[in-house]
């Protein structure tokens, strides 16, 4: 039923009900006028920006985490915390060169984790599945086999989205010999990580629509291209930085976010806004901690954008029983509002944990 404003029907809403051993929770009014009253939130926010993309094992992500340590201890009120080693994959990309059909090149960018090509080239014909749904690649299943597959990248945000890593996952299991995928912004490359996992992979590459619209199936074929990538793999570390208030009880709020990014931009909304939230909060909620009944963890994960390796590094170094203790994990997204232009976080994780002999352990993580 649709009513117009102007319309006297007004709907009774149901009032929420709580059991009486679970009142509502409501924000201190003290600690909400210190969050809207912040202004080191946007400081924060272009201070992030200014490290740039924050891939990680690159210079951008060692500026950064120095950062956040620096911010992350005069947000807690001079706690200095710790930092655990994050050992993983290293990978970086030395050179990328897509060949074109009429012998001229077009840039490109190498996923992050992608495998190289051979040094003359992955040579091959490009079949074009438009946005790569399953259904295309059901569709097309007899022309992938040998052939570099374009797909094109979509707004992660938005509903029925399939990710990238998906599509190149696709691409791989249906025998393709590349991937190609082409952003939709004029002139612009994608970045981002192909998702491989292990020594399995085709080599993987981010492209400009124009570049797409080269690449085309015409009436005589399919076209053609070369792919060129040159990369470097060898093992790597990075860090995972905590900070813990404690409270009255043994009881933590673990609050995230993570660090690293991408290149070619700022990976401002992936996570500069998360960093920045993280910040934030935990600068309104400092001063209170002591007096809560569970105290605030403050972590800072990153190698994140490579398959949550951070995070999963962080969670293997628990003790068994304070995995056990792990009972719950919501993730939750959020985006700039047509109705609101407040700069959000990209996503926020939580982990809620049993109150038994280790006490609750509730995680909110700005990813």
């Amino acid at each position: 039923m649709q009513v117009s404003e102007d319309s006297e029907y007004k709907p009774k809403r149901a009032r929420p009900t709580q059991p009486r051993s679970q009142p509502m929770m409501r924000l201190d009014p003290l600690v909400r006028a210190r969050i809207a009253d912040d202004r080191d939130l946007w400081s924060d926010f272009n201070r992030i920006c200014d490290c740039r993309g924050r891939l990680a094992g690159t210079a951008s992500e060692r500026r950064a985490l120095a950062l956040i340590k620096q911010c992350a201890r005069q947000a807690a009120g001079g706690i200095a915390g710790r930092s655990l080693p994050v050992p993983y994959g290293g990978w970086s990309a030395r050179r990328a060169e897509l060949r074109l059909p009429d012998g001229s090149t077009a840039p490109c960018h190498p996923l992050v984790r992608t495998i190289a090509t051979s040094p003359a080239g992955l040579d091959a014909e490009v079949v074009d599945l438009g946005r790569g749904t399953p259904d295309e690649f059901e569709a097309h299943r007899s022309d992938i086999d040998g052939r570099i597959v374009l797909v094109r990248h979509e707004l992660m945000f938005a509903a029925g989205t399939i990710h990238r890593r998906r599509k190149y996952e696709m691409a791989r299991k249906a025998g393709a010999a590349g991937f190609l995928i082409a952003g939709p912004q004029p002139g612009a490359l994608v970045a981002g990580s192909c998702g491989r996992v292990g020594c399995q992979g085709i080599p993987a590459a981010g492209i400009s629509p124009e570049t797409a619209n080269q690449l085309r199936r015409r009436a005589d074929g399919w076209r053609r291209a070369t792919l060129m990538i040159e990369t470097t793999e060898a093992p790597a570390e990075s860090e995972t930085h905590i900070i813990d208030i404690p409270g009255e009880t043994d009881e933590w709020v673990a609050l995230s976010a993570h660090v690293d990014g991408h290149d070619l931009a700022e990976s401002a909304m992936d996570n500069a806004t998360g960093l920045a939230a993280a910040l934030g909060v935990i600068r309104a909620l400092a001063p209170e901690i002591r007096k809560y009944r569970r105290g605030v963890r403050l972590a800072f994960f990153s190698v994140e954008e490579w398959a949550l390796t951070g995070s999963a590094r962080y969670v293997q170094s628990l003790s068994e029983e304070e995995r056990k203790e792990i009972v719950l994990n919501i993730n939750l997204a959020a985006r700039r509002s047509p109705r609101s232009p407040a700069v959000l976080p990209r996503s926020s994780r939580s982990c809620c944990v049993s109150p038994r002999r280790t006490g609750a352990r509730f995680v909110y993580s700005a990813h």
